[in-house]
């Protein structure tokens, strides 16, 4: 009987477990080829707009960049438990500079930076 019970016991277990863990993944490739299967002539449309699009930066690319700083507006999102994890608007504010200094690559130990994160700074 005991063994029948810890038998018992161990199964529902594991069914149980396996509703923790029943979240559904993200199906997108799925879906993208079972719609190229289904419309073959989207591989084409797909890859002529690769096509124009490329062919579009190459003749407008270098009208593309940006001279000057551009503004962004920001929202800065605190989230705090107890009184004393918050920060005041002061220290908020006092950051933002930083930040921008930081995104422009004007900060003092940008030669720090991750070897994979230099190539995507501003002002390049």
């Amino acid at each position: 009987m005991k063994r029948l019970f810890k038998l018992f016991c161990l199964s529902l277990c594991l069914l149980l477990a396996n509703d923790l863990f029943g979240q559904q993944k993200c199906l997108t490739n799925e879906k993208r080829a079972s719609s190229l299967e289904s419309h073959p002539e989207l591989t084409e449309k797909r890859n002529a707009l690769e096509k124009n699009t490329l062919e579009w930066i190459a003749e407008n690319g270098a009208s593309m960049r940006l001279q000057g700083v551009i503004s962004l507006p920001i929202v800065v999102h605190v989230l705090w438990y107890e009184n004393e994890e918050n920060i005041s608007d002061d220290q908020i504010e006092s950051q933002i500079p930083v930040l921008n200094e930081n995104f422009r690559k004007l900060n003092a130990n940008f030669s720090n930076a991750p070897a994979a994160f230099q190539s995507l700074a501003a002002d390049v």
